[in-house]
């Protein structure tokens, strides 16, 4: 669970910097859509990566369930939680920047 609130914590603070600020309202271009469950699924195949590498598997209370041959680093309700709390991140971010927040990367705000 540390891991996981870790992930979570990094992954809040790099969006939040990402968007603070960003000046410019974006009009809704008919037709273009933001899939916000696949980029919160992309985030976590970057994830399953690092953890892949390392041959790291975060635990899950589901892992009675998981086949031998099945040993991804995120399982079950564990990836299914990381995966909520990466989209309700990617939707306030979006609201953020829909709203006229400036968008500042490569730099800390130190309000984190």
């Amino acid at each position: 669970m540390q891991l996981y609130n870790e992930f979570a914590k990094g992954f809040k603070l790099g969006m939040q910097l990402t968007m603070e600020g960003m000046s410019e309202h974006h009009e809704v271009i008919p037709g273009k859509k933001i899939y916000t469950h696949d980029e919160a699924a992309r985030v976590l195949d970057a994830f399953e990566e690092v953890l892949s590498r390392y041959d790291i598997h975060v635990p899950s209370p589901e892992d009675d369930e998981r086949e031998r041959d099945n040993m991804v680093g995120l399982y079950g309700s564990t990836y299914s939680d990381l995966m909520d709390d990466i989209e309700g991140m990617l939707i306030d971010v979006i609201s953020a920047a829909a709203h006229g927040a400036e968008v500042v990367s490569g730099e800390f705000s130190g309000n984190y």
